[in-house]
């Protein structure tokens, strides 16, 4: 089979349509739930070392659209306010395997079945995670900071309020969305069956190998999909594997995995992966036996067209978005570069766009702070003000360190 640029970009707009008014409509929401559960709230509810505690931050974390990367500064500053580390770990489970976004795009493009099962595998990963970890593993009290809320965020409007939450979202997953928009056009054009058999790829095998790939790998909850389809149209694999991949791929890579072994222990970093495999696997063949017993219920995802105006509308503004990002992230490099008088900093534990732009926030909270710049590869944040301790202590409360 030969693949042309012309097959290729054919296959890449082709996701982008089905992928597009779903996603666009999970921003939206994701500004409801803002309101819904402001941050003051969710850190009193986490704070007791308790079953309760592991069940709330589980229940919160599923519909917040946050990256395995993107949820790593947010949950390690819930802990640095008081949550208990069961609590933590509970959070770091379900916000990244879920969120409001993955859900309808999960529902729109797979199925309802799917986007309910998914959901409740992902509670039943993060309660299973917590409760082991508030069991098994010794409990040391965080050192707590007092939460201050930014003046900028009292004196916005409604609508900037209620847009924000979302457009933060897709500042954090723009990169690896776009990647895994590339890599799904790729999966779906290259013949798997070439390089693994589909009698493998279709068994108990299949739904191991796929927990696998999914484990290291850095995929949004949501670029997570098209590479599922992909995986079960194109590469054989069964409704089992591929849903081990959607619950395994978001919930942790390496680069994250790093730095939630280092600030939650060892024990507790092996009772993480071992929850998120162990749940993923065992889902994975629960899928199989479902679909066995009630091929009615959980059907193959046909992957149909949806090339209507209105998903063709979204398909050209998401490109928009992500081309408008990218721009911005290209000519900050060279605007940086011509920052001389400006403060240098050195921020420790940003792993994405959403941990820049966490950090960012966090500086600009600070009283005569301007111009604010971070550079996400340099690890350096640069400012004009002269309040370096309280910017340090913005950065701490954001869930980064400073030397």
């Amino acid at each position: 089979m030969t693949i042309t640029f012309e097959t290729y970009a054919s296959e890449v707009w082709k996701i982008l349509i089905e992928l597009s008014p779903w996603l666009l409509f999970g921003f939206l929401i994701a500004g409801v739930i803002d309101f819904v559960f402001p941050a003051h709230r969710i850190k009193k509810w986490l704070g007791h070392n308790t079953s309760s505690s592991v069940w709330v931050a589980a229940l919160m974390g599923i519909p917040l659209p946050l990256c395995s990367c993107g949820v790593v500064p947010a949950a390690l500053a819930l802990r640095r306010r008081g949550a208990s580390k069961g609590a933590t770990i509970s959070f770091l489970v379900t916000t990244p395997q879920s969120g409001v976004d993955s859900i309808m795009a999960t529902w729109g493009l797979m199925g309802w079945p799917f986007a309910v099962l998914r959901t409740f595998f992902t509670l039943v990963t993060g309660i299973l995670a917590g409760l082991s970890v508030t069991l098994f593993c010794n409990e040391q009290n965080p050192s707590t900071i007092k939460e201050e809320t930014s003046v900028e965020d009292q004196q916005s409007s409604i609508i900037i309020r209620f847009l924000k939450p979302g457009w933060n979202i897709l500042e954090s997953i723009y990169t690896s969305l776009a990647v895994g928009i590339l890599l799904a056009a790729i999966v779906s054009l290259i013949p798997l069956d070439y390089l693994i058999s589909k009698e493998i790829a279709s068994g108990f095998m299949g739904i191991v190998i796929l927990a696998f790939v999914g484990l290291p790998l850095y995929v949004c909850a949501t670029a997570s999909i098209p590479l599922a389809l992909a995986f079960h149209h194109q590469g054989g694999f069964s409704l089992g594997a591929i849903f081990v991949f959607l619950l395994v791929g978001p919930a942790t890579n390496v680069a994250t995995a790093l730095i939630v072994k280092k600030e939650i222990g060892t024990r507790s970093f092996l009772t993480y992966l071992s929850s998120i495999f162990t749940v993923g696997v065992a889902a994975g063949y629960t899928i199989n036996h479902i679909q066995l017993i009630l091929p009615e219920l959980v059907k193959s995802p046909v992957g149909h067209s949806h090339d209507n105006i209105i998903h063709t509308i979204s398909a050209y503004f998401l490109s928009a978005l992500l081309v408008f990002l990218f721009a911005k992230k290209f000519l900050f490099r060279f605007k940086s570069k011509a920052t001389d008088n400006a403060n240098l900093l050195e921020v420790k534990g940003m792993t994405c766009e959403h941990c820049r732009s966490s950090v960012v926030q966090a500086i600009e909270t600070v009283p005569g702070i301007s111009n604010v710049q971070v550079d996400l590869n340099k690890g350096i944040a640069s400012f004009d003000g002269e309040k370096l301790d309280q910017v340090k202590e913005a950065i701490l409360k954001a869930g980064f360190s400073t030397p």
